[in-house]
């Protein structure tokens, strides 16, 4: 009994801390994000999200992958995990540099004008200093350190968007936003540095063969992440170039509100990777059944977003953004379907990770890259930012059956079909929104809409007290 709740445990203690630390995050960026694009037109606020997705594009080169197989290797019990960490880092800054340089060239060589070369450098530049910051983490997270994860996360995300919005409100700038996010940056590789070596205490020694294992190791997250990156981003880079920036600014006003609704399934994901990484090696049942009820309670936050929020999605817009951000309504009822097919993939791809199989979802990456990039290159001429919403999407829902079959096949079956149809008869409860939206305030709906799913989801008995009380257990035992 012992041994099946610890994991149990340690992942509920993980996720609490992560899961605390994400709300908090994405309602500082979310409320940072509606303040820029108030302050700013619709298309600054389109060429301000272009250059951070453009730089993001090639984030997968300043890693290649270190990070994530650097978690895994701590996570095992690798006896070199102390020394791991320097090896890394060393590693990412000669990465990262090539990077900068890369971003650099070509903002030189390609129609500057186009890029907007300032705008680009500057991006790039708080891109580096952030991303040499998440080694730091990664040591922590290798240790089932979330609670430091989650302190890091939010006391950089405070400073983030202090500055950012000392920067919009004084000067309502582009460049001097950028120029604030390069010290927000530089303030988060200091400070995780610091709760890194205070608790963890890597050695500073360097080793070559290490950092060959783990770039070797890295690799297939790399061309992930890539993959990963070209899906999230190309989609804001294509409406620039073929389209305009107002274009991308709708949109993006739209994506920007979707992002924020993550933060259950990204602090099950980051808790849940390390977990199955140790316990698939020793306990591949409960590896499983762990894995099933983390999908279950992702969809049970996740899917009410996507219900309720279709709902209630242009009377949403109109309350957050100025009047020329009115056609992003229709663009969030589409996107919010991404929340809950996101929830459930990011999962499948994390456990396969963990298996020390990411090749599968390397491939799988791939063949989304590829239909996102020829989806949008067809739809987006024609129907603008409606058809990257659309494929957005699609794209999601393709990974998920390509994930879903692997997963299966690979590791077990982790869809228990009837506690999901209870999931779905619980969002039933919320069609009586329909009814209220243009006579109700939104903060009213939102009130309304999770009283009445929370008695659904008694009323189908999706959730019985039965399990709020073993869930308390857990937490208190942790």
């Amino acid at each position: 009994m012992e041994s099946s709740v610890r994991p149990a445990q340690t992942l509920l203690r993980n996720t609490v801390w992560l899961f605390a630390a994400q709300i908090v995050l994405k309602l500082l960026a979310f409320y940072s994000t509606v303040v820029v694009a108030n302050r700013l037109d619709v298309e600054n606020f389109g060429l301000f999200n272009f250059a951070i997705s453009y730089t993001t594009l090639f984030l997968p080169f300043f890693d290649l992958g270190l990070d994530a197989f650097l978690v895994r290797e701590i996570a095992v019990g690798k006896d070199e995990s102390r020394t791991l960490l320097w090896s890394a880092v060393v590693s990412k800054c000669f990465l990262s540099t090539a990077g900068f340089a890369a971003i650099f060239l070509i903002s030189l060589f390609v129609d500057a004008a186009r890029l907007h070369g300032t705008v680009i450098l500057l991006a790039a530049l708080a891109l580096f200093l952030k991303n040499l910051s998440t080694s730091f983490v990664s040591l922590l997270r290798g240790n089932h350190r979330m609670d430091l994860d989650a302190k890091i996360s939010v006391v950089s995300k405070v400073v983030e968007v202090a500055l950012t919005l000392a920067a919009v409100w004084l000067y309502s700038s582009i460049e001097m936003i950028l120029y604030f996010l390069i010290v927000a940056a530089l303030f988060q590789l200091v400070y995780s540095a610091a709760v890194a070596y205070r608790h963890a205490r890597p050695n500073f020694a360097f080793s070559l063969p290490l950092a060959r294992r783990l770039l070797a190791g890295g690799m297939p997250f790399a061309l992930t992440g890539l993959s990963v990156m070209i899906y999230f981003h190309i989609d804001t880079v294509m409406l620039s170039v073929m389209v305009s920036e107002q274009a991308v600014g709708i949109y993006r006003a739209a994506y920007n509100i979707v992002l924020a609704a993550t933060s259950f399934s990204s602090a099950f994901v980051i808790a849940l990777f390390p977990m199955i990484a140790k316990l698939y090696e020793s306990d591949r049942k409960s590896a499983v059944s762990l894995s099933s009820n983390v999908i279950f309670y992702a969809l049970i936050f996740s899917l009410p977003i996507a219900v309720g929020g279709t709902i209630i999605a242009d009377q949403f817009i109109r309350r957050l953004y100025v009047a020329s951000f009115g056609e992003a309504g229709f663009i969030l009822q589409i996107l919010l379907w991404w929340v809950p097919l996101s929830s459930v993939t990011s999962i499948l791809g994390f456990i396969l990770g963990g298996m020390n199989l990411q090749r599968y979802v390397l491939g799988v990456s791939v063949i989304n890259a590829l239909f996102n990039v020829v989806a949008n290159l067809i739809l987006i001429p024609i129907i603008s930012f409606v058809g990257a919403s659309i494929v957005t999407v699609l794209t999601e829902l393709l990974g998920f059956f390509l994930l879903s079959a692997i997963v299966r096949k690979q590791f077990g079956n982790v869809f228990e079909s009837f506690p999901l149809v209870k999931v779905l008869l619980a969002n039933a409860f919320l069609l009586p929104l329909l009814l209220a939206t243009n006579h109700s305030p939104v903060v009213w709906l939102i009130i309304l809409g999770g009283l009445l799913y929370s008695a659904g989801l008694f009323v189908t008995r999706a959730v019985s007290w039965g399990e709020i009380a073993k869930l308390k257990f857990l937490l208190q035992r942790s």
